[in-house]
């Protein structure tokens, strides 16, 4: 296992008090009731009346205790979705909803009102209704106090989601109706329990969901956002294994899933860092030539013996050239992929030849110019299969941020290339100079 790299903890918890709040004697609902003696009538008429009505219609006996506490409001507390699609992201910041952008949003909400209740009462969907245009103003009907479309949207989707068919295709499992007891429990639970038993619920659908041979990608991105801090904290501070993260959070060995969440914790942009990857290949197979060492040299000869051109070769060849640009003793480590040539390859034997636990990525195919399966291995036990070379040089490097791992020596230079230049990101430790240098280089080649 790798040392690990600190995760920057931007959230900071709220304060809690504890401290009890006096009941006033006339809130019956919410006072505890005892009665100590058979022969005790100090309590009205009312109070037995009361505790019949929690002992669904029978007289209490004497000596029994029973606690009246007020029922918390799940859709007053329901975090609402913040994230969604660009033209969803538009039409809201707009107030041009398209049909397609109504649906997601509505959907986006059903699932978080899923983690507590799959039968919503009229009052969960008033709420719920009312705070969304709260959030978003655009959003606000014309006509019947301004939420009324929304609410008929959300009674409807639950209604058809009951039906075991529709909850299958659209990917969303419907869980059980709730077996807790009637009566509350006299203590409540604190709000730290009542987070991590949130977060547990969280947790449990998206294992179920990801488990599913169907499940929505939106609904995956919006409960696994829901994680979020209480799952960074947990892999910061315990420092978990990835095979122990998989198995918490599978989801995340999903491409698209991955790259989200390492948006998300970074705040880069997925099509602003994917431009940037394009810019500088282009830049590397011009600055290459003007170096004079000889695996540069042999590399660009192998490039251009062979006509045949596709993106996966292009990234494979700029991989190499620029690890081989930037290390200082090519001897020292091994580069950033590892390209495995030959027929009827064992992809198992060759993973377990590369001897390295860091993220990386090998490559198979019949030739290095025609690669046909590309891997990220992580820890060597962990393979994330992903469509194509480009999109796995991402992935690799987002490994390094979501599972809190250190750049390791033999790929360091490369990966502090790609945090600082492709990615934008602001690095922990200064800058090799021939990091620098390089770059340097590469924006003077631009310029001519």
């Amino acid at each position: 296992m790798c040392p690990r790299r600190s995760l920057t903890d931007t959230t900071s918890a709220d304060s809690v008090d504890d401290s009890p709040t006096p009941t006033p004697p006339s809130t019956l609902s919410s006072a505890v009731l005892s009665t100590d003696s058979e022969d005790d009538d100090s309590l009205p008429e009312r109070c037995n009346k009361d505790v019949c009505e929690i002992n669904h219609g029978e007289p209490s006996s004497p000596g029994t205790s029973f606690s009246r506490l007020p029922k918390l409001d799940w859709a007053e507390g329901l975090a609402l979705p913040t994230r969604f699609s660009t033209p969803t992201t538009k039409a809201i910041e707009t107030g041009v909803l398209t049909k397609s952008a109504r649906v997601e949003i509505v959907h986006s909400v059903a699932t978080l009102m899923l983690m507590h209740t799959s039968r919503p009462t009229p009052h969960d969907l008033d709420t719920v209704s009312r705070r969304l245009i709260v959030k978003h103003p655009k959003l606000r009907d014309t006509v019947d106090k301004g939420y009324g479309s929304w609410r008929s949207k959300l009674r409807t989707k639950f209604k058809n989601l009951r039906r075991p068919n529709r909850a299958q295709k659209a990917g969303i499992i419907v869980p059980p109706p709730s077996k807790r007891a009637k009566i509350p429990s006299p203590t409540p639970a604190s709000p730290s329990a009542s987070d991590t038993a949130e977060y547990d619920r969280h947790v449990s659908f998206l294992q179920r969901s990801f488990m599913s041979k169907k499940w929505s990608l939106a609904s995956m991105l919006t409960v696994l956002e829901e994680t979020g801090e209480l799952r960074r904290t947990w892999i910061r501070e315990e420092n978990p294994s990835v095979s122990e993260i998989f198995e918490k959070f599978p989801c995340l060995s999903d491409s698209r899933i991955m790259l989200n969440e390492f948006c998300s914790l970074t705040g880069a942009e997925e099509c602003k860092f994917k431009e940037n990857w394009g810019k500088y290949e282009k830049l590397v197979f011009k600055y290459a030539p003007l170096e004079q060492k000889k695996s540069l040299k042999n590399l660009l000869h192998q490039y251009h013996a062979e006509e045949c051109d596709n993106a996966d070769r292009t990234a494979a060849y700029t991989l190499d050239l620029l690890w081989a640009l930037l290390s200082t003793n090519r001897s020292s480590g091994q580069p950033l992929i590892s390209i495995f040539e030959g027929e009827s390859l064992d992809i198992e034997e060759c993973i377990a030849g590369l001897n390295t636990t860091a993220p990386c990525i090998a490559a198979f195919g019949v030739t290095r110019d025609n690669i046909a399966d590309v891997k990220v291995i992580v820890e060597t036990d962990n393979i994330l299969p992903v469509n194509t070379l480009s999109t796995s040089i991402h992935v690799c490097f987002a490994c390094y941020y979501i599972f809190n791992i250190s750049f390791p020596p033999s790929y360091k230079h490369i990966l502090l290339f790609l945090e600082k230049y492709v990615y934008g990101l602001k690095s922990s430790q200064k800058l090799p100079m021939s990091v620098v240098l390089v770059h340097d280089g590469m924006e003077r080649v631009l310029d001519t």
